[in-house]
């Protein structure tokens, strides 16, 4: 009975915590759908991504990691681009890479571990998706509708939101609903501990362990990015990183069932088997020496996987409050939000919205004239200029915020960090102490930036503390690297009490 009621309640707390998640993503998979379709076109897809066998699926690489969208959110975009006749290659290619990476999940990985790793992850993860999808697409032009754009201005936004919202009422829930249910059952079956304890570098079991269990979970790109630091921390392997990436972030059970129904089961089993295939002979195990210390007792996949196990089943009730007190009010939004949208794209299917209720209604119009309204009018250059240069700006701003955080953030990350250190001090291995000092030394250097791009400018003691600071960890890395643990320990002693003085200047308590 305990089992049946940890599996029950394990379901439960997944399925609210992948509602959370995927949601905003679905939401602006819905929406991109529908500007790709009135504002690009078929024809102009088809140009973009090419015929070549792989210029395509590279094309592909490139403008996925430009959209920030989870393995479920990219499928109203991949339908979109296989209907609009863009090569089975390229739409296999982009399915798989856009949930991966994107600016602002490679920003924050950045900022908590290192470039080189980050760098190679990026790099084998995009040769898997790039070689899957040339493995697996066909040979020739695809064909494609050639329909007419909407008019310009109020008549194409309606047709834009007219296709999102028939899409988020109409065949993707088919995908949709197998991806949630596939994550909702798999995550409620498999505890934490089958990963912690299972995916160690040492183990060369590890990226399969991970592999079973991400492929058919749901991982959302922010969860995915912020457990690979700390699977780094807690000495796991390299291998099972690039299958969280690879299978848990960019692959989920709806891509399957789409592409049977969109290319046939032979062409899906092609992908799938190359995907896999290619994730696990990218093992990186060998490539990168693991550091940090291993630890069974890590909870980092607990946002991944059930935490109710069948001896505390009735503790799952109690995470699944806690997950939604931990969502919020602003978490439930876009749940909210894409119910509407479902419930108002059933009513343009039924004709209760109006006459228009199609796209192809808004492609059309009786005199040849575009509908009169605002957006009709052309934007003179000036504030086409102004929308761009503040939409760049805002891009921009975005990724700062992410590569520099706001002091209270770096502090608290610090306080992990030297603690790690500190507990490592005598281990035989020097990796491990000397991974955590980089970190620390790299949040240490963000921090007047990180306060500045917040308007909280720091004061002259501030930044004077935190440049002691960097200087005295760029001395403790020195005591450390020398092996001598009596001398790194009096080090940290004395960055420990800048440490404590750089926190109040501050002015974080």
């Amino acid at each position: 009975m305990s089992i049946l009621a940890a599996f029950l309640g394990g379901l439960a707390v997944r399925a609210v915590r992948v509602a959370v998640e995927a949601s905003p993503y679905i939401l602006l998979g819905l929406a991109a759908s529908g500007l790709l379709r009135a504002t690009v076109g078929p024809a102009r897809l088809r140009r973009s991504f090419g015929d070549g066998r792989w210029s395509g699926p590279v094309r592909a690489w490139a403008a996925g990691t430009m959209l920030p969208v989870c393995s479920l959110g990219v499928l109203p975009v991949v339908r979109e681009l296989r209907r609009s006749g863009v090569r089975r290659g390229a739409v296999l290619t982009f399915a798989l890479a856009a949930p991966m990476f994107n600016p602002v999940t490679l920003l924050s990985a950045s900022s908590h571990m290192d470039l080189g790793l980050l760098g190679l992850l990026v790099a084998t993860s995009a040769a898997v998706s790039i070689a899957a999808g040339v493995i697996a697409g066909g040979g020739g032009s695809a064909d494609g509708p050639d329909e007419p754009p909407p008019a310009a201005g109020r008549p194409r936004g309606a047709a834009a939101a007219v296709h999102a919202l028939r899409e988020a009422s109409g065949g993707v829930w088919i995908d949709l609903g197998a991806g949630l249910a596939a994550a909702a059952i798999v995550s409620a079956t498999v505890s934490p501990a089958f990963l912690a304890e299972g995916t160690f570098a040492a183990d060369p079991w590890a990226a399969s362990r991970m592999a079973v269990v991400a492929a058919p979970a749901y991982v959302s790109p922010e969860v995915g990015v912020t457990a690979l630091p700390e699977m780094v921390k807690f000495r796991q392997a390299s291998g099972a990183m690039l299958a969280l990436i690879v299978l848990g972030v960019g692959l989920s059970a709806g891509h399957l069932t789409w592409a049977a129904r969109a290319y046939g089961p032979s062409a899906t089993l092609r992908w799938a088997a190359a995907v896999a295939t290619l994730a696990g002979a990218w093992g990186l195990d060998r490539i990168t020496a693991p550091v940090g210390v291993a630890n069974p007792d890590n909870d980092h996949y607990d946002a991944m996987v059930s935490p109710a196990a069948p001896e505390h089943a009735s503790a799952a009730f109690r995470q699944l409050g806690e997950a939604l007190t931990r969502s919020g009010p602003g978490g439930l939004v876009a749940p909210a939000a894409l119910a509407v949208a479902v419930a108002l794209g059933a009513a343009l299917r039924s004709g209760r919205l109006g006459p228009k209720s199609r796209f192809e209604d808004w492609t059309a119009q009786d005199d040849g004239r575009a509908v009169p309204g605002l957006l009709d009018h052309r934007l003179p250059a000036w504030a086409v200029r102004g929308v761009a240069g503040g939409a760049t700006f805002a891009v921009l701003a975005a990724g700062a915020c992410v590569a520099f955080p706001s002091p209270e953030e770096a502090f608290r990350d610090m306080t992990v960090i030297k603690a790690d250190y500190y507990g490592e001090i005598g281990a035989s291995d020097l990796a491990a102490p000397m991974h955590h000092l980089g970190l620390w030394e790299r949040a240490a250097a963000r921090l007047p930036i990180g306060s500045a791009l917040r308007l909280h400018f720091p004061g002259e003691e501030a930044r004077r503390l935190a440049s002691d600071l960097s200087a005295a960890l760029r001395e403790l890395r020195r005591l450390t690297a020398s092996g001598d643990r009596e001398s790194a320990r009096s080090g940290f002693l004395a960055a420990q009490g800048i440490y404590d003085r750089c926190r109040r200047a501050y002015g974080v308590d």
